[in-house]
């Protein structure tokens, strides 16, 4: 409950602050997070020596830039907002966009791939500011109506999200029905029914719908990265 007054509370409030003492505060508070919040530190740690190599020294500063970044990401999130299109398109650069409008000459859809990587709330509103409706489906979070606070704000600029589950699947075979742009962020096995694979050295299992509903509905499969610069830009590469 406490949870959901904090992000009630910073939906109001954060849209009203200018962006670099919004930006400083994010930090301020990835800064505070990296320190107090011991278990998640632990467990950043844990992946980037696996991925980086134990021995790898600059390891805690990108430990440190992990939290600050999803400060800044909340941020973003909050003033999603009070945002328009012509800010968006300004601070976010696109590659390879020329790949989705050809894959919608198909008239199949297109399935965007995608992962837990640089600011996702922001980037995800390129394709809407550019007139392509815009289907997400998104992990369900307590309580209720968290979740629906969550939902209005990532789905203010027009978005289509729709919660992770069986009853997403008729949605997104809608969508594309519809020739429309499905983003699924594929890092995260929300569903645990994925498949086992290895990566970095250990077993886990990576979401198979993509590439399911890819084969069930002929939509081609786009993968895309979004990043965020050192000047507080942001790069997406289809």
């Amino acid at each position: 409950m406490a949870t959901y007054w904090l992000y009630r509370l910073a939906s109001i409030i954060v849209p009203r602050v200018p962006a670099r003492l919004g930006y400083f505060l994010a930090d301020l508070a990835g800064e505070l997070a990296y320190l107090l919040n011991w278990s998640s530190r632990r467990n950043v740690n844990g992946n980037l020596s696996r991925v980086l190599g134990a021995a790898n020294h600059n390891r805690q500063d990108i430990v440190r830039r992990v939290f600050r970044t999803g400060a800044r990401n909340y941020f973003e999130l909050f003033r999603l907002q009070s945002l328009d299109v012509e800010y968006i398109n300004k601070v976010v650069t696109v590659e390879g966009w020329d790949h989705i409008t050809d894959a919608m000459v198909e008239g199949k859809g297109v399935i965007a791939v995608a992962a837990h990587i640089g600011s996702f709330d922001l980037v995800t509103q390129v394709a809407r500011s550019r007139n392509i409706t815009v289907t997400l489906p998104v992990e369900r979070v307590r309580p209720d109506r968290l979740f629906e606070l969550v939902r209005r704000l990532r789905a203010c600029q027009g978005l289509n999200l729709v919660s992770a589950g069986e009853g997403a699947v008729k949605t997104i075979y809608r969508a594309l029905q519809d020739n429309h742009l499905v983003v699924i962020a594929a890092d995260r096995d929300v569903q645990h029914s994925g498949m086992l694979v290895e990566f970095f050295g250990a077993l886990t299992t990576v979401p198979t719908a993509p590439a399911i509903i890819a084969r069930r509905t002929g939509a081609p499969v786009l993968p895309c990265c979004c990043l965020r610069r050192d000047d507080g830009s942001h790069i997406v590469h289809f």
